[in-house]
């Protein structure tokens, strides 16, 4: 790709263009370029850009906000990204200065492939560290303090010293950067394999605590290693997060025969371009947030009722701090406040319960599930035996297996108006409660036509004491 963009600048006298950014740093150390980011200096970013569009094949359009300069183009082709800007301050290194690290502050000119490197970037780049650019590049941009942790963990760099310094003093500015922006960077870092350790490291910088600050309580949620948590509140929902994460590594045999089948439920979009994968992380960091305000001390015995309901409210909250979509609000709620119920399983003869479940949880068992089994290999209490989590592990796996294989009925025997005939009913939310009764009943195989489900509703609406 970027022969064909250099074959087309040169044979239309385009000399001053620049390749700039992370695709300079991607070039250098051998890796795949899906985003590219070139500056003009001299010329017409919009001819640039209509002539790039219209050879390869893209859409064009123009970006505005504070991080793109006074004129941006952006084309989109099939995975390819390109950025095309004039520089922000009055001339290429002035732009290149006022970049982030000193590794994405390069630049190549398109038209003899020479290399423009003020901040050092190769050196750092050799060096395997991410340095500032400038001192004062978090106080530009304060979204940087979460994107120097990213940067170190897909790269497997070391954060320079007096970058680490500048991040642990101006954490706190981190609460200035709009909620979109923060989300993106959480989002980015849910992605990797290492979320777990790299949220963790954020948190010990400061800034986690103040992106999330519900976690903050859970540090007074005490270990008890005598009954089920070796480790207290906090430390046990990062160890549930690590937990969830060697788990999808799909190394232990028992995963071998839905590792792809499972890969790809976990690869859907859910909203905003987000992967189940990335809210099933989120979740399983925030499970416990309702335990502190549920939190009862009863003859030397912690106990934490309802902390599943109260923690899908809080969820729903943080999620919604997040300007997360719908869909991703629902899914969350339904994790957290589901997130118990497979430890009720009884191992023998479970396929009515696994179905039952099913019918409670779909389409979000396998999430739930996931998380589920996380929360329980995190916790090594005394009263947590290999054996049970042997068990546990056997039984998850089949309840996933189910619910992956699962076909759910595309149509409900009876409509709305057909039960309110039924069962004489005004509109109102028993209309709802009877939808949601026969889905349930179909889903573990009680109803498979319109008569199963009208003697089904009449057997239930005549037992349930259920005002009309």
């Amino acid at each position: 790709m970027l022969n064909k963009i250099h074959i087309l600048l040169d044979n239309n006298a385009y000399e001053d263009v620049f390749l700039v950014g992370g695709a300079v740093r991607d070039l250098l150390i051998g890796k795949e370029i899906s985003d590219y980011d070139f500056l003009v200096s001299e010329g017409s970013v919009s001819d640039i850009a209509k002539l790039l569009a219209s050879n390869l094949g893209g859409k064009f359009f123009f970006l505005k906000g504070a991080n793109y300069s006074s004129k941006t183009i952006r084309i989109l082709k099939e995975g390819l990204q390109i950025d095309i800007s004039e520089p922000k301050g009055s001339n290429l290194q002035e732009d290149l200065l006022e970049r982030d690290f000193t590794i994405n502050s390069m630049a190549i000119r398109m038209s003899d492939g020479a290399l423009f490197d003020s901040a050092e970037g190769i050196r750092d780049l050799i060096n395997k560290r991410i340095r500032l650019t400038s001192d004062l590049a978090f106080i530009k941009d304060p979204v940087r303090l979460i994107r120097a942790y990213r940067f170190v963990a897909e790269m497997n760099f070391q954060l320079d010293e007096r970058t680490g310094i500048l991040i642990m003093e101006q954490a706190p500015l981190i609460s200035q950067v709009p909620s979109e922006r923060v989300r993106d960077e959480i989002f980015k870092i849910l992605n990797l394999k290492n979320s777990a350790d790299v949220l963790y490291n954020l948190w010990k910088a400061g800034i986690l605590k103040i992106i999330f600050p519900e976690l903050t309580l859970l540090e007074k949620v005490s270990a008890e290693p005598q009954r089920f948590h070796h480790l207290n509140g906090l430390e046990h929902s990062f160890e549930a997060l690590r937990c969830l994460e060697r788990i999808l590594l799909f190394k232990s045999p028992i995963w071998h025969d839905i590792s792809e089948k499972l890969t790809h439920y976990l690869n859907h979009i859910i909203g905003g371009g987000r992967k189940n994968l990335q809210l099933l992380k989120l979740a399983t960091l925030l499970h416990d947030v309702g335990k502190p305000i549920t939190m009862k001390l009863d003859s030397n015995k912690t106990s934490f009722l309802n902390h599943d309901q109260e923690g899908s409210i809080i969820v729903e909250k943080i999620a919604r701090r997040m300007r997360l979509s719908k869909s991703e609000i629902k899914e969350l709620k339904h994790l957290v406040k589901n997130h118990m119920q497979p430890i009720f399983i009884p191992p023998e003869n479970s396929e009515a319960h696994i179905l039952k479940f099913l019918s409670r949880t779909y389409p979000y068992t396998v999430n739930i599930t996931l998380l589920s089994l996380a929360d329980r290999l995190s916790s090594r209490g005394q009263k947590i035996t290999l054996s049970y989590i042997l068990e546990r592990y056997r039984l998850y796996k089949k309840i996933i297996k189910t619910s992956l294989y699962y076909e759910p009925p595309k149509k409900l025997p009876l409509n709305g108006k057909e039960i309110m005939k039924l069962l004489n009913l005004e509109p109102g939310p028993t209309v709802g409660i009877a939808l949601k009764m026969l889905k349930g009943a179909m889903i573990r195989g009680e109803v498979k036509d319109e008569e199963d489900a009208k003697a089904f509703l009449l057997e239930k609406f005549n037992n349930l004491k259920i005002k009309k």
